[in-house]
């Protein structure tokens, strides 16, 4: 029998559809290989403090930011375990706080991650953003995805396939 050259997935989620549907994609892709998968929630304490700093926030709002966001991300791991359960599988959950691409990009590592998986949303076809640009050039997206891209030591996976919800109802 083949060994799987990913053994370790990290899937990271802050509860948006995209990052609930890279959950439900990792958990089928970690079951269908025999991989180990943790589930991270990054509360993003660096652009609070930029906030804060910037004087968009109270110094009482800083508080009450970081509070509701540590009891989202409690909510949405939990949520990620269940649908972990409802396939059969063992998933490791964790939460951090600092800058979203550096904690995942150190939880990876930490942990001996062979791939991060992430949520993507298609902003606009290929076709349709060539044809809005007379000169052909692709605009530049500043996503998580691409940081990590950048910064990762591991393949990073943009998962932004529909139906996803369909699909882990049926695998």
């Amino acid at each position: 029998m083949k060994k799987s050259v990913v053994k370790k997935v990290l899937v990271c989620v802050n509860g948006t559809a995209e990052s609930i549907h890279a959950a439900m994609y990792a958990i089928l892709f970690a079951r269908q290989i025999g991989a180990a998968v943790k589930a991270l929630y990054i509360v993003d304490t660096a652009t609070i403090k930029f906030l804060l700093n910037s004087r968009f926030l109270a110094p009482d709002e800083k508080v009450l930011y970081e509070k509701k966001f540590n009891q989202d991300g409690q909510h949405y791991l939990e949520y990620v375990e269940g649908l972990a359960r409802t396939k059969g599988i063992k998933i490791e959950t964790q939460m951090r706080e600092g800058s979203v691409c550096f904690e995942i990009v150190e939880e990876a590592e930490a942990w001996g991650a062979d791939m991060i998986i992430v949520g993507g949303k298609k902003k606009q076809t290929l076709s349709k953003q060539l044809s809005d640009n007379p000169r052909g050039t692709l605009k530049a997206w500043s996503t998580i995805g691409n940081q990590l891209m950048a910064y990762a030591s591991c393949p990073v996976l943009v998962v932004n396939k529909e139906g996803m919800e369909e699909t882990f109802k049926i695998s």
